[in-house]
C-alpha cells in the first residue's frame, strides 16, 4: 500500500496541469461534486482513493486518504458484504 502511494504521489507531481491526469486511466481520475465539490480524487488501489484540492498556483493539498467502503466491492461472484468499513485519514 505504501508504494502505491508512492507511486501516486509522484504521478501529481510530475503531473504539469491536472488534465494530466486524465491521460492514467489506472488513476481514475475525479472531480468529485455535491459537499465535496473542489475537491478532487484519484484511486491508489481498489481500497483507497486520495482526496485533494489543487489551487490556482496549481499547488495540490491532499486533504485525506478513503478506504473503501467493503460492503461496496463487486465481484464476477457477486457482491462482497464483508461489514461496512469506512475511514479517513486527515493529512
Amino acid at each position: 500500500m505504501i508504494e502505491k502511494y508512492r507511486n501516486v504521489i509522484g504521478f501529481l507531481k510530475s503531473a504539469s496541469n491536472i488534465e494530466k491526469l486524465f491521460t492514467y486511466s489506472s488513476l481514475n481520475y475525479k472531480l468529485l461534486s455535491g459537499n465535496k465539490k473542489d475537491i478532487h480524487s484519484v484511486r491508489v488501489d481498489r481500497f483507497y482513493r486520495i482526496e485533494f484540492k489543487v489551487t490556482k498556483e496549481d499547488i495540490i493539498t491532499i486533504c485525506n486518504i478513503k478506504e473503501k467502503n467493503i460492503s461496496e466491492f463487486k465481484s464476477p461472484y457477486g457482491v462482497y458484504s464483508v461489514g461496512g468499513y469506512s475511514s479517513s485519514i486527515d493529512m
